[in-house]
């Protein structure tokens, strides 16, 4: 049975690309940081990392370790996972000759945002630690590339399930609206509900990595459905999928400045489904 690797795991792509993976026989490790179901591994530990790869021998690796911090106060934390961490995995394939396809997970928030659908011919940022963190780790694996590494980078865009966190925006916007609902808040507090994003849901991105990383040469592509909604829209249908028309303001801003207006993506030949109707649905059973 061929082995495949996540690194970083414990967040909900690496609990949907696990079952993606098994359902084409793979056999799966997964990694964490810190102990949890599965083998602990640091990625910025190199000797650790390279260690385990020799041991293993697989047929796929996918690097999903990051924070989902994107601020400022992030980017020593990000630069060490990110950056550090991508050298290492990527240098411990090449000194051990690995055959292995590298998948690397990149993001929409590498480029320069217009407020239009975002293609992978578009410049890159460095506008946030984030960002550079992110850039780093993308001409980092065009090295490696050179060097004769099968890496595959995927710049993902907003992508949701019921896995989120309980602080997450998606989460919280649920709560606020059942709150709305039930009369205990008469508005929403939110920085800007006009801002455009996607609601994806993880598990159709997580077929599109692998499908990406299965059917194509190494290279670099655009994950996302291209299809955005405001918060505003995505709170209306949270509203409507539990039969409730609220009258009146839904949003109080909070006067802070949103990260970005609109960020969609251009996706080529991995698009994503929308997915909101499902995700929509698995929101209302998990809260039940």
């Amino acid at each position: 049975m061929k082995k495949a690797i996540i690194i970083g795991a414990g967040g909900q792509d690496g609990h949907y690309l696990a079952k993606v993976l098994r359902y084409r026989n793979y056999k799966v490790l997964k990694t964490y940081r810190t102990k949890k179901s599965g083998i602990k591994l640091d990625i910025t530990n190199f000797k650790a990392l390279k260690n385990f790869i020799s041991r293993i021998k697989p047929a796929l690796i996918f690097n999903l370790a990051a924070r989902s911090d994107t601020s400022h106060k992030a980017t020593q934390e990000n630069t060490r996972t990110i950056v550090i961490g991508t050298v290492n995995l990527l240098e411990a394939c090449f000194q051990l000759g690995s055959k292995a396809k590298i998948f690397l997970a990149g993001s929409g928030l590498q480029f320069e945002n217009e407020n239009k659908p975002i293609k992978k011919k578009n410049a890159l940022s460095f506008r946030s630690g984030y960002a550079c963190a992110r850039n780093a780790s993308l001409f980092y694996a065009r090295y490696y590339r050179l060097l004769g590494l099968k890496i595959y980078y995927g710049f993902l865009f907003n992508h949701e399930s019921v896995l989120r966190g309980p602080f997450h925006l998606t989460q919280r916007l649920w709560r606020d609206a059942m709150r709305l609902k039930k009369g205990e808040i008469d508005k929403i507090d939110i920085i800007d509900d006009s801002v455009v994003k996607e609601w994806s849901h993880a598990r159709s991105t997580c077929e599109s990595i692998y499908k990406f990383v299965a059917s194509s040469k190494p290279g670099e592509e655009i994950i996302g459905s291209g299809r955005g909604y405001s918060i505003n829209q995505f709170v209306l249908k949270i509203l409507s999928t539990n039969r409730y028309r609220h009258e009146g303001e839904l949003f109080r801003q909070t006067g802070q400045k949103a990260e970005y207006k609109k960020l969609i993506s251009a996706p080529g030949r991995f698009k994503t489904q929308c997915g909101l109707a499902t995700l929509l649905l698995d929101l209302k059973s998990a809260n039940k």
